[in-house]
């Protein structure tokens, strides 16, 4: 049987590793070996569990080291999927057989070393085969090669709506590092709903001590899920996003969502126009409080007693994650040796 290896970098807990895992795991059905290097370890795709990494500079010197000995095995290994741009630096010597594009990760770089960050992206997009996970990506990067579907992490969604027919909170949003992330407008906007009488919830997954009443410390996935269940408007300000799931996830638990132009919240408007509102990044914090404020009385909010409603959701969103799974199978496959 054929062997392919996937890049998970540290078996981590992260949005791409969930997609790139996924991915690998359809493959996996499809009658092809898989196998997924952490950079520490290979283990089949059966044997994989992603963990929540720790912070802090032991953390990243591990993330380095990590990207390096992945960048090691591209060289050797000929059916090698590169899931980031440092799982792959050594593309100027020999070529990873594929790319699975999840993010513009140039932008991350500092200003000051944007250059090198240049550098590693131009070498990881010369990749032979390029697989992208959303058509807006595409378009930015000008891939040519139209990108069908969309990837959603389904299993999120297995608990029971029923217990969770009440709303305690009338808007939800989370706090990330990250300039791009847009942490500060993110936070002022839940403070001035907040000042409103607005029932606001913010999730802090950033490494910044806030201290605000409306604020709680981090959540595990099932409980993330479990809060959008109760929620009725969930906004999202980042700047940029290579695909920003949590829009998603809180469509599928009903919520209306309020986000700036990432590809998620553009998919959502092709998908389900009434259900989504995209405000300009530039906006203020006073002009978009004032957007969400207004639109909680005009919502139109999708309870348990409308299970039906979230039902057809959550399946057009995995039809839509079908369609992109066959797209990227039909491309490893067309080039697997």
């Amino acid at each position: 049987m054929t062997k392919i290896y996937f890049s998970i970098p540290r078996f981590a807990l992260s949005g791409g590793n969930l997609v790139s895992l996924e991915l690998a795991r359809h493959l996996s059905s499809h009658t092809i070996d898989v196998y997924c290097c952490s950079g520490f370890s290979i283990l089949h795709v059966n044997d994989v569990k992603l963990v929540k990494p720790t912070r802090g500079i032991l953390n990243s010197l591990a993330n380095i080291t990590a990207f390096f000995l992945l960048s090691l095995h591209a060289l050797f290994l000929k059916n090698y999927v590169a899931t980031h741009h440092l799982t792959s630096v050594f593309n100027f010597i020999k070529k990873s057989k594929y790319a699975l594009i999840q993010d513009i990760e140039v932008d991350f770089y500092p200003n000051r070393l944007k250059w090198l960050g240049r550098f590693f992206w131009k070498n990881y997009l010369t990749a032979k085969n390029v697989i992208v996970t959303n058509q807006t990506l595409a378009d930015l990067l000008q891939i040519s090669t139209p990108v069908i579907g969309f990837p959603y992490i389904a299993e999120a969604f297995k608990y029971d709506r029923d217990t969770n027919s009440k709303f305690h909170y009338d808007v939800v949003a989370i706090i990330r590092d990250g300039e791009y992330k847009n942490p500060k407008k993110t936070l002022e906007v839940m403070r001035l709903l907040y000042a409103q009488g607005v029932n606001v919830l913010a999730i802090n997954a950033s490494r910044q001590d806030e201290k605000f009443n409306f604020i709680i410390r981090n959540q595990s996935r099932s409980e993330f899920f479990s809060l959008l269940m109760q929620s009725k408007i969930f906004i999202c300000l980042s700047k940029w996003e290579g695909l920003g799931l949590p829009n998603l996830e809180a469509y599928v638990a009903g919520n209306y969502v309020i986000s700036t132009a990432i590809p998620s919240a553009l998919f959502l408007q092709k998908l389900d126009s009434d259900c989504i509102s995209i405000v300009d990044y530039d906006c203020d914090e006073n002009e978009i409080s004032t957007i969400i404020f207004n639109q909680l009385s005009n919502i139109s909010i999708l309870g348990s007693e409308n299970s039906g409603d979230l039902n057809i959701r959550e399946l057009t969103l995995k039809s839509e994650h079908e369609l992109w799974l066959k797209y990227a199978k039909d491309i490893i496959k067309g080039a697997i040796t």
